[in-house]
């Protein structure tokens, strides 16, 4: 395992997309109930989250989403058509 740069939580190798999708899930109703302090998320395959702050919630996810994005190989956007010149 890496550590992560925070040093909340521990990046996690070889994890499908899938799972990287219901531990964001998972970040964001915990992110959607309100926190108001310290707390932790525990996942169903054991695997927990400890946070301090909103502001850690919010690192977290934006870290899991990168790593999904790794895995998967996308890079959160693609750009479908350009297009060249002025307004017509």
């Amino acid at each position: 395992m890496t550590r992560a740069r925070e040093g909340f939580f521990d990046g996690v190798s070889g994890v499908s997309g899938s799972t990287y999708t219901a531990i964001i899930a998972a970040i964001d109703a915990a992110i959607l109930e309100g926190v108001s302090g310290p707390g932790e998320i525990t996942f169903r395959d054991g695997r927990k989250l400890v946070y301090r702050s909103l502001d850690d919630l919010i690192r977290a996810r934006a870290t899991y989403v990168s790593l999904k994005n790794a895995a998967s190989g996308s890079s959160g956007f693609v750009i479908r058509k350009k297009q060249n010149g002025g307004a017509v």
